[in-house]
């Protein structure tokens, strides 16, 4: 058979009707559903907009409330409280953090050129120690993690 004879063959094939739940899905009125996507994107974004703007009062409401000792003046009566009845100011709690670095290991990968210049491409080993002070606990916290790296240096000959 001639390629121009199938070709004509396949043309005169008529397709098979869709099964009937497909023809009532397909025939549904799609602006319905539209609509209701809608909605939901709405309520959701109105819903997402008075949480932020509930957290955004709590957060203006706890800052107003831990205000330091130059706002415990006493306003309605227009007088400085009498001295043991002022506020005591205790100092805020410090923590001090400290980070050091060592290189463990480091091992050549390969040397590639690029550019017409050498490069190194090797794998670093590094140990990070982390303390970490806090005077109102008093807490200390130590932490090491070991990682590791991927490092192009170029090479320098002399």
């Amino acid at each position: 058979m001639k390629d121009q004879d199938l070709e004509t063959l396949l043309h005169q094939l008529k397709p098979a009707p869709l099964p009937d739940d497909l023809q009532s899905r397909l025939s549904a009125e799609p602006g319905r559903s539209m609509r209701a996507r809608k909605r939901k994107i709405t309520a959701l974004v109105s819903g997402l907009a008075a949480a932020v703007a509930g957290m955004l009062g709590l957060m203006i409401l706890v800052s107003s409330r831990t205000r330091t000792g130059s706002d415990a003046v006493s306003v309605g009566a227009g007088q400085l409280p009498a001295p043991d009845e002022r506020k005591v100011v205790t100092p805020r709690p410090v923590s001090v953090v400290k980070k050091d670095s060592m290189l463990l290991n480091s091992r050549l990968l390969e040397i590639r050129e690029y550019d017409g210049e050498l490069w190194e491409i090797s794998e670093e080993e590094w140990r990070d120690d982390t303390l970490v002070l806090y005077s109102a606990g008093p807490s200390q916290l130590n932490a090491t993690v070991i990682r590791r790296e991927v490092v192009c240096a170029p090479l320098n000959f002399q």
